[in-house]
């Protein structure tokens, strides 16, 4: 019995098939929005600068130093008015500093370093004929 100040949540009210359904619905989202997200940064590893040498030699430096933001804006041929502004977050940013520098022995066992791991093996795997696939959707 719940006390009078548990308030029912929809998942409580929710039979069975219900929430079958929207777990599937809710996994089916974040698929389509990793195809999407692969899809709209998928190169991103051409430009970085100077791609041989990454090395303790930069490591300290920004985004900037690191990466040719405006090469990889002008490789985007739709929606780049977006694109220029979603490059330019702070989620972006780190993202591609995260992707460059090695992991450290202090960052090993960080849940991130094995999610970026899977998006960059993703990004690998994206042949054109499911970049096509993608658009379409």
């Amino acid at each position: 019995m719940r006390a009078p100040s548990e308030s029912l949540t929809t998942k409580d009210i929710r039979s069975p098939e219900e929430e079958y359904f929207w777990q599937m619905f809710t996994l089916k989202v974040k698929q389509q929005f990793l195809n999407f997200l692969i899809f709209l940064i998928n190169t991103f590893e051409n430009f970085y600068n100077n791609q041989t040498e990454k090395n303790p030699i930069t490591k300290g430096k920004s985004a900037n130093e690191i990466f040719n933001f405006d090469d990889y804006v002008q490789n985007v041929r739709e929606n780049q008015p977006f694109f220029e502004r979603f490059v330019r977050t702070q989620g972006f940013i780190n993202f591609i500093e995260q992707a460059h520098y090695p992991m450290s022995e202090e960052r090993v066992n960080h849940t991130s370093d094995a999610d970026l791991q899977f998006f960059k093996e993703c990004t690998r795997k994206l042949s054109q004929e499911n970049l096509v696939a993608v658009r379409e959707m």
